[in-house]
């Protein structure tokens, strides 16, 4: 339980581009989704955003970093998806901000060959989440969201102001 006196509990639902979340994981013991947030969510928070920004593998190519159109693309049907499971099991659903990503992950003493990767102060750097892809991802997801009716989290302006070269 997160807060045993309120009785109150969370759970975690790894999605890095976000159809996986309908997906059956009988590995995990866990439900989709959507049977999920009828058996036991009163309330759901999204976000995959960071992942479409980066330049990890995609689901489908190309698989570099997607500019804003194509997010929306991919994020639209989610969306709406996510709006029929929420009027459905009448749960309270709300897209969260894709927060900004460290422009050296892991700082100058982390040079590992996994974290270099995601080094955006390299020159030229591989990684593509900068401050203003991830700002447009949001004003896209901020769009979308209105549209399917989810309510919007923007955790994006707290967590700018706080963004340095740290990780």
């Amino acid at each position: 339980p997160l807060c045993p006196s309120l009785n109150m509990s969370a759970s975690y639902f790894r999605a890095s581009f976000g159809p996986e979340l309908f997906a059956s994981w009988p590995s995990a013991g866990r439900p989709p989704l959507s049977e999920a947030l009828g058996q036991r969510c009163g309330a759901l928070l999204v976000n995959f955003g960071q992942w479409w920004a980066a330049s990890k593998p995609k689901p489908s190519h190309p698989h570099e970093a997607r500019a804003p159109a194509s997010y929306a693309a991919e994020l639209a049907p989610t969306m709406a998806r996510l709006a029929n499971l929420s009027r459905g099991w009448r749960v309270p659903t709300a897209w969260v901000a894709t927060n900004p990503y460290p422009m050296n992950a892991g700082g100058a003493h982390f040079t590992s060959a996994r974290a270099r990767a995601y080094d955006m102060s390299l020159c030229p750097s591989a990684e593509r989440r900068f401050p203003h892809v991830i700002k447009a991802y949001n004003e896209v997801a901020r769009w979308l969201a209105s549209e399917h009716g989810l309510a919007y989290i923007d955790t994006w302006e707290i967590a700018m102001t706080l963004l340095d070269l740290s990780a």
